[in-house]
């Protein structure tokens, strides 16, 4: 039996379930469009197995970007909507997920980075509290894997900066999170004009992207460690909780 902490074998291609896979719809012209920023372990992958086949369906031409795109990419003017977790358990999220390299939806192999850092670092624990480890050589190895293992970065990645944001919030058209998804995607549907098609969110394990095993817990300082790493990752995630509160009250 595979030890948590440990990372599956990579010697053997294995088949992967075709879930969340893109198909090739006609974009319409003249349709204002709709950008979706992909904030890795955040729920975007059931949002797009959901939506990518409505992309053309209603008043917006919804555009279900990769990771790799960010808000200073959408054209001005246009709207965009996005999914937020708490940074503790997106970590957590993302560093198993890498570990397994994506397993059980994909199977992307690990950078050079991410090699190194799984050599070294076993668990999502030990990497969290080596971020105030005594030793030099091994926070420095810890804040290097923090930086270069996909899906531990800053969520800011895809913002640039606070004034990159604000500038941009007029256009903001759902901020979802990932605690209360169910609520914020119906929300998301009736925003996109998509309520006639009735779309809702996957539950089950592979389509959800969990993981298939739960994680051990983390220590006391490993999650002070990772609120001070995070700490404007938090910030950002209550600005936009206050900022939907405020909307929810607002819109008729």
């Amino acid at each position: 039996m595979r030890r948590m902490g440990v990372p599956l074998s990579t010697g053997r291609s294995r088949p992967r379930p075709n879930v969340g896979r893109l198909e090739t719809i006609p974009v319409r012209e003249d349709v204002p469009p709709a950008h979706f920023l992909r904030i890795g372990k955040t729920g975007g992958t059931g949002l797009r197995l959901v939506l990518n086949p409505l992309t053309e369906s209603g008043p917006f031409s919804v555009r279900m970007h990769p990771h790799g795109f960010t808000l200073p990419r959408v054209p001005e003017g246009e709207v965009f909507f996005f999914t937020l977790r708490d940074p503790v358990e997106r970590f957590v999220s993302g560093f198993y997920c890498r570990q397994r390299r994506g397993w059980p939806i994909y199977d992307v192999a690990w950078s050079d980075h991410e090699k190194v850092a799984f050599e070294r670092f076993p668990s999502a624990n030990a990497l969290a509290l080596a971020l105030t480890s005594e030793r030099d050589d091994e926070r420095a190895a810890a804040e290097e894997a923090m930086r270069h293992v996909q899906h531990l970065n800053s969520v800011w990645r895809w913002f640039r900066d606070e004034e990159t944001f604000r500038a941009r919030e007029p256009f903001l058209l759902k901020v979802l999170f990932a605690d209360r998804l169910d609520e914020d995607f119906a929300d998301l549907v009736r925003k996109l004009g998509l309520e006639s098609f009735h779309p809702v969110l996957p539950h089950d394990d592979v389509h959800s992207y969990r993981a298939p095993t739960k994680p051990d817990p983390l220590d006391d300082d490993a999650v002070e460690n990772l609120r001070r790493w995070y700490a404007r990752d938090y910030e950002f995630l209550e600005y936009c909780r206050n900022l939907e509160a405020q909307r929810a009250v607002a819109q008729p």
